[in-house]
C-alpha cells in the first residue's frame, strides 16, 4: 500500500527523533548509513519531508537534518501524506480509478474497514509515542504480517531504529 520512499521516510524521521535528543543536527550521511537507505534517494526523500514542515534543515560543517517540531506534534499519517499526497487513505487499493460505494472494486467492501483502522493508527501514532514505547503493537493488528520492512541491515543482521 505505501511506497518504498514512505517506509524510508518513517524510518528517517523516527531516527532523527532518537538521535536530536543528543545533537540538534544529525548529518543525511549518517542517516543513509545507519538505515541503509541509499543517499540520494534520502535527500528526495527529506527534501519532501522539509517542504512539509515536518524537518528543517542547515547546510555546513554542522549541518543535516533536525525535526521541525516537536515529536508529540509529528504523526505519522503527516509522514505519509508527505510522501504520498493526501490522497493516500482514499486511493483503491487496486488501483481502480473510481472506488467507493456506489462503485466498489472487488475488494472494496473488505478493505475499507481496515484502511479506517490504519488511517487511525497513523493519525494517532506520533513520534513521541514510537519514542516512548507506547504502542503496544500486536502482529495481529496488521494482519500477521512481518516487520521486517521497518529493520535496516547493520553487519548481516537487522537493527530496529
Amino acid at each position: 500500500m505505501f511506497s518504498k520512499s514512505s517506509s524510508y521516510a518513517i524510518r528517517s524521521a523516527i531516527y532523527v527523533a532518537k538521535q536530536g535528543r543528543r545533537r540538534k543536527f544529525i548529518p543525511i550521511q549518517e542517516i543513509a548509513r545507519d538505515l541503509g537507505i541509499p543517499f540520494h534517494f534520502l535527500t528526495r526523500i527529506l527534501r519532501s519531508l522539509t517542504a512539509a514542515g515536518l524537518l528543517r534543515s542547515s547546510k555546513g560543517a554542522h549541518g543535516g537534518v533536525a525535526l521541525g517540531k516537536a515529536p508529540e506534534e509529528i504523526s505519522l499519517l503527516e509522514i505519509v501524506k508527505a510522501i504520498e499526497g493526501d490522497d493516500v487513505f482514499r486511493r483503491c487499493i487496486l488501483g481502480k480509478g473510481k472506488c467507493d460505494d456506489r462503485s466498489p472494486c472487488p475488494l472494496h467492501d473488505e478493505w475499507s474497514p481496515f484502511r479506517a483502522r490504519l488511517y487511525r493508527f497513523f493519525r494517532e501514532t506520533t513520534l513521541q509515542s514510537i519514542g516512548d514505547g507506547n504502542l503496544g503493537l500486536q502482529a495481529e493488528d496488521f494482519g500477521g504480517g512481518d516487520r521486517e520492512s521497518f529493520g535496516a541491515k547493520q553487519n548481516g543482521a537487522k537493527k530496529w531504529v
